[in-house]
């Protein structure tokens, strides 16, 4: 069994991932607005706009559900109430089902147990909302307005797929590098297809500045990303055309990062996610982050400092930034965004948003993934160089082996045993 530092790195990470819920303003804890066109290679990862389609051709936006199969659909529609128990008369049939008391799973697991073959929620209150489930079917949410117009549709055939308009939604951040490429981190995109997704480079605001809204060519995620320990939580996404008019970030190497981190450098952090209270995620969640971007200075620290106060779990992939006192800090939905250091009139990337124990909390730090640490493999990657360390997702080259796959699951439970052991 892992230990409770491990459990807690585990919860962290469900933390900082993409669906937002905690409290108050949607943004960087303690951060403030930054000013437009301050940092213009921040991107913001996006799902392509996903919406239901009537066979009069009505059109519906939906968001979609995390945690289960995100992709096109389409069938009969049929009326499941609120899924309180197994659905009737939905064999092969959409499920449209009303949002109520139960879990999101639940009520996927009952269109799935009478042969639904996707399930459309929609809220009970007015505006939309987003949501996390388990389920092997695809799921997606509507708001109530959308719901209770298609229960004027049942039986009639209804299609889920993209639409044609500019999302204005980050799950994600992420950090334009240069030419068609940009870093992230590996949670935020693992499991993810490049035909979801969209980039804006360069928005402020992104309901507005939307110059630079570009369509994903390829996904490449560390070979060797481990989604329970997070180490190499790192990916590099190729988009299908260049930028317009946008500076990239310089990626640190070790030498500046390390005289950085031992002179506990002033450092920004920056991402459009929540705001959330000292004490965790314990209030009632925003329905959507902020459009705008937010921003909030830290202390880079180097990890000898760092390792004792987060369980002994900073390898040599991670560095951390924060502030003891507490209040300030990245927060869910800021993850994959950069760490920046500013020097002589330059931008240098020198983390990307990970993990950490809950959001700002006094005495302890933020975990980035170390970026200089990939220097080599990055430039490697984007210069059409040989090299073995970044994964295509979207192309057969990505797939693993079974011998590929039974090597990490055998260094993962290694990872385990060996933390358990150091931290008796």
């Amino acid at each position: 069994m892992p230990n409770i530092y491990h459990t807690l790195v585990i919860c962290m990470a469900l933390v900082m991932t993409t669906n937002v819920h905690a409290d108050i303003e949607s943004r960087i804890v303690g951060g403030d607005e930054s000013t437009e066109n301050a940092w213009p290679f921040m991107s913001a990862l996006m799902f392509k706009n996903m919406g239901l389609t009537t066979n009069t051709d009505e059109t519906f936006r939906t968001f979609f559900m995390e945690g289960v199969p995100n992709k096109d659909f389409s069938g009969i529609l049929a009326s499941c109430d609120k899924a309180f128990i197994e659905c009737e008369d939905v064999y092969n049939k959409i499920c449209l089902i009303e949002r109520g008391t139960t879990l999101f799973t639940e009520k996927i697991a009952n269109c799935e147990l009478g042969g639904g073959r996707a399930a459309i929620i929609y809220n009970n209150i007015d505006g939309p909302f987003l949501g996390q489930a388990d389920g092997n079917i695809p799921a997606v949410s509507i708001s109530r307005i959308s719901g209770l117009a298609l229960l004027n549709h049942l039986n009639e055939e209804i299609r889920f797929g993209f639409l044609d308009d500019i999302p204005t939604f980050s799950f994600c951040g992420g950090s334009y590098i240069g030419d068609k490429w940009l870093v992230t981190a590996a949670h935020c995109i693992d499991e993810k297809t490049a035909a979801s997704m969209a980039i804006n480079i360069g928005g402020h605001n992104l309901e507005t500045d939307q110059e630079n809204v570009i369509d994903v060519a390829n996904i490449y995620i560390h070979r060797d990303y481990n989604s329970d320990t997070l180490n190499n939580d790192i990916a590099i996404i190729e988009l299908k055309n260049k930028p317009i008019g946008i500076t990239p970030i310089l990626i640190a190497d070790e030498t500046r990062l390390a005289l950085a981190a031992q002179s506990n450098a002033t450092v920004t952090t920056i991402g459009r996610g929540t705001k959330a209270p000292q004490d965790g995620l314990t209030n009632p969640p925003p329905e959507f982050p902020d459009p705008k971007l937010f921003e909030v200075d830290l202390s880079l620290v180097d990890n000898q400092t760092c390792n004792p106060l987060m369980g002994n779990l900073i390898d040599d992939d991670m560095v951390c930034a924060g502030d003891l006192a507490g209040g300030i800090g990245s927060c869910k939905g800021d993850s994959g965004g950069p760490l920046v250091l500013q020097e002589s009139d330059k931008n240098y990337l020198v983390g990307i948003t990970s993990w950490g124990f809950g959001c700002a909390l006094a005495n302890v730090y933020g975990v980035y993934n170390r970026v200089s640490y990939f220097k080599d493999s990055i430039d490697s990657l984007i210069n059409d160089q040989d090299q073995n360390t970044f994964v295509s997702t979207t192309s057969s080259s990505g797939s693993m082996s079974v011998q590929t796959l039974l090597l990490l699951l055998l260094n993962s439970l290694i990872i385990l045993i060996f933390r358990k052991q150091s931290n008796h």
